[in-house]
C-alpha cells in the first residue's frame, strides 16, 4: 500500500518536473519590448534613437490626411513635425534632440531640414528642386543629397549653414550621403557611370569605393564613431545580404537561418548592427547581429505579446534598438531595450 502511494505521488510530481526543467531551459527574452503607439493614426514607424532615448519616427493615415514626423521623450510625444500640406519625413536625431529629414510635397520638389527647438532651418540645394537629408551628428552637421539643375543628385554636407558638394566615386552620375560620424566621416552611395551603384567611405575630403558582395552594387546606410559602415550589397545571385566594413574589408554578414536576404541600418558605438532579414517563408524580420551572430529580434523579447517585428532601423550607444512591427494587423513603431543581468 505504501509502495502504491509512493508511485502515484512520483507520478503527479513527473507533470511539474518537466514543467521546471522545460521553465529553466526555456529561453528568456533578452530584450524588453515598448509598443510607441500609432496615436491618432492608422500606422508608424520609428527611424533613429539617440542616446538620451529621444525616437524619432513617422506615423501616416487616420485623421491626418498627410504623414507627420514626430519626436517621442520620456515615452510621450513631445513633437509632432508638421508643415502644411506637407509630408514630413523624419529619419534621424541627435543628442541634443534636433531632427534631420525633408519635406516632401504635392508639386514633388522636397526639401531638407533641420528641426530644433520647434523650428525649421531648410537646407538648399545645387540648382534642382530636391534636397534630403538622412543623418545628423551631434554637432548639428548633416548629410544627404541634393539636386542640380539637370536633376543630377550630389551627396551633400550641411555644416555651419554651408552646403558642400561631396562628389562621388569615379565617373559617378550621382551620388547620396546616408551616414555622419563625429568625426566628420561620411557613408554614402554612388552611382556608376555603367548603371550600378557603390557605397563609398569619405574620410579626410577622399572617397573610398567600399566594393561589393560580388554582385553589381552596394548601399551604405549609417557609420559609428570608429568609421565602421553598414548596408547592404548584392550577391552574385542578386540577393542582397547586410555587410560591414571595418579594418578596410567588406564583411559578408549572411542571413537568418533558412533565409535568402538581409539589410542593415544601423551601429551604434559597440559595433551592434540592426536591420532585417527574411525567414524561410520570405517573411521579413526585425533582426540584430552581435559577436558574429544574426539573430531574429521577435526570438530574444516576449512572444507572447503578439508581435511581428519586421524591421530595425536605429540603435544607440546602450544597445536600445527602434524600429516598425505589425501587432493586430496595425503597423507600430517599436522600441525594445536590453534587460541587464
Amino acid at each position: 500500500m505504501k509502495s502504491r502511494s509512493i508511485f502515484i505521488i512520483f507520478m503527479i510530481m513527473i507533470p511539474a518536473l518537466f514543467l521546471l526543467i522545460y521553465s529553466l531551459l526555456k529561453p528568456r527574452p533578452t530584450y524588453v519590448l515598448k509598443d510607441l503607439g500609432i496615436d491618432n493614426f492608422k500606422s508608424s514607424s520609428a527611424s533613429s534613437v539617440n542616446d538620451t532615448g529621444q525616437v524619432v519616427g513617422i506615423s501616416n493615415g487616420g485623421a491626418m490626411t498627410h504623414i507627420q514626423g514626430f519626436v517621442r521623450s520620456q515615452g510621450k510625444i513631445s513633437s509632432i513635425l508638421a508643415n502644411g500640406g506637407d509630408d514630413v519625413i523624419a529619419n534621424s536625431i541627435n543628442i541634443k534632440g534636433a531632427c534631420t529629414g525633408y519635406l516632401h510635397s504635392s508639386t514633388l520638389a522636397c526639401t531638407a531640414f533641420i528641426y530644433d527647438h520647434a523650428a525649421y532651418t531648410k537646407i538648399g540645394t545645387f540648382g534642382g528642386k530636391v534636397s534630403q537629408a538622412f543623418a545628423i551628428n551631434n554637432q548639428g552637421d548633416v548629410v544627404g543629397a541634393a539636386s542640380d539643375n539637370g536633376k543630377k543628385l550630389h551627396a551633400f554636407l550641411f555644416k555651419n549653414k554651408k552646403l558642400t558638394d561631396l562628389g562621388s566615386l569615379a565617373g559617378g552620375l550621382s551620388s547620396s550621403a546616408t551616414g555622419i560620424n563625429n568625426h566628420l566621416q561620411i557613408c554614402g552611395t554612388s552611382q556608376l557611370s555603367d548603371g550600378s551603384t557603390h557605397a563609398f567611405l569619405r574620410d579626410n575630403g577622399s572617397i573610398k569605393d567600399l566594393g561589393t558582395l560580388g554582385g553589381p552594387s552596394s548601399f551604405s546606410t549609417a557609420i559609428n564613431d570608429s568609421g565602421e559602415v553598414v548596408g547592404y550589397a548584392e550577391l552574385s545571385n542578386v540577393y542582397a545580404h547586410a555587410f560591414a566594413y571595418k579594418n578596410g574589408a567588406l564583411k559578408d554578414l549572411g542571413t537568418l537561418p533558412m533565409g535568402t536576404e538581409s539589410y542593415a541600418y544601423g551601429i551604434n558605438r559597440e559595433g551592434t548592427i540592426v536591420g532585417s532579414a527574411n525567414d524561410s517563408h520570405g517573411v521579413m524580420h526585425a533582426m540584430v547581429f552581435a559577436k558574429n551572430k544574426m539573430q531574429d529580434l521577435n526570438n530574444i523579447v516576449d512572444k507572447n505579446a503578439g508581435w511581428v517585428l519586421s524591421e530595425a532601423r536605429g540603435i544607440n550607444n546602450s544597445g536600445v534598438i527602434v524600429g516598425k512591427g505589425f501587432k493586430n494587423g496595425e503597423m507600430h513603431a517599436f522600441m525594445v531595450e536590453p534587460i541587464r543581468s
